[in-house]
């Protein structure tokens, strides 16, 4: 059953998010396991949600694979993991290369009820407030990878066994984002706290632009003062937080236009407009077409 929490879909069992998805279901409503490879080149785009379960992305020779997470094309590389917590509002717009290969995990934390300890006391990096995307190089991708294969492997077999197996891949994960962590520390340590705030300021807006509009909401949740944040961040774009949020807002609604069939008033819901007057005003203000225009444009240059 899908439950609403405000006007976004909550997928909060991994079948209800299958089920909008594809045809493939999991027996376990607590563990879904894919190993996928490329096929075809299609655009796949889902507007946004939210879901109650965590999600673990492997992609390897990646080749022209794109993402897009809340219309933030995510910098991929030839290999890559991406973590993604619950609760997170998310839409995603990707497209599958030929050659691009690698599993895609969901599981809930009371799969690990046979643990002593918490969950998330064992692995509380997991808690992360956006989407969280890593770079793997050689060495680093073939340990993940093989214990993702190891999973899949097991899970077509026994899910209890998988679910064993998942622990040691949590711990790796868990090793390779201290290191990473470690390394943000430094950058710290030798004066570029500033470009640390920048970017954990846009991974804040890459989830909370449907929800949190002004600088000061961002400012609280990063911990400093508007004013501090408001500086680094035109000392690192040489734009205002506003563009920033306004961009996300203007990147949802072309998706929502072009690859849904909502009506404008129903997209006005979607991005939390008061009403859709105002959303195609503001539309209209920062691309300087109407909705109609734009989407006629669109459609002109595909044929």
């Amino acid at each position: 059953m899908i439950k609403q929490k405000s006007q976004f879909p909550f997928y909060q069992e991994i079948n209800d998010f299958l089920k909008s998805i594809t045809s493939l279901r999991t027996k376990n409503p607590l563990f879904y396991c894919f190993r996928f490879k490329g096929k075809v080149d299609q655009v796949l785009y889902k507007p946004p949600y939210r879901k109650g379960f965590y999600s673990v992305l492997l992609v390897s020779n990646s080749g022209n694979y794109e993402i897009h997470a809340n219309n933030k094309e995510i910098k991929t590389y030839n290999s890559f993991l991406i973590l993604q917590a619950p609760g997170q509002l998310m839409s995603y717009r990707y497209k599958i290369g030929m050659h691009s290969k690698g599993y895609l995990i969901f599981f809930k934390p009371e799969l690990f009820s046979f643990l002593k300890k918490s969950f998330l006391n064992e692995f509380s990096y997991l808690e992360m407030l956006q989407t969280e995307t890593f770079e793997l190089d050689e060495n680093n991708l073939l340990e993940i990878e093989t214990s993702f294969e190891d999973i899949f492997s097991s899970y077509e077999k026994s899910e209890k066994i998988a679910s064993f197996k998942m622990l040691i891949l949590l711990h790796l994960i868990k090793e390779f984002s201290e290191t990473v962590a470690k390394e943000s520390e430094q950058k710290i340590l030798q004066g570029k706290g500033g470009e640390v705030i920048f970017h954990k300021f846009l991974q804040l807006v890459s989830v909370y632009y449907l929800e949190k509009r002004t600088l000061k909401e961002y400012a609280n949740m990063l911990s400093v003062s508007p004013n501090y944040l408001s500086l680094q961040i035109k000392h690192f774009s040489d734009k205002s937080a506003l563009s920033f949020i306004n961009n996300k807002l203007i990147s949802e609604a072309k998706s929502l236009i072009l690859y849904t069939d909502y009506n404008i008033n129903e997209i006005s819901q979607q991005l939390n407009f008061s009403n859709s007057s105002n959303f195609v005003k503001f539309f209209k203000k920062q691309t300087g077409q109407t909705t109609i225009e734009f989407k006629k444009k669109a459609q002109k240059q595909a044929e």
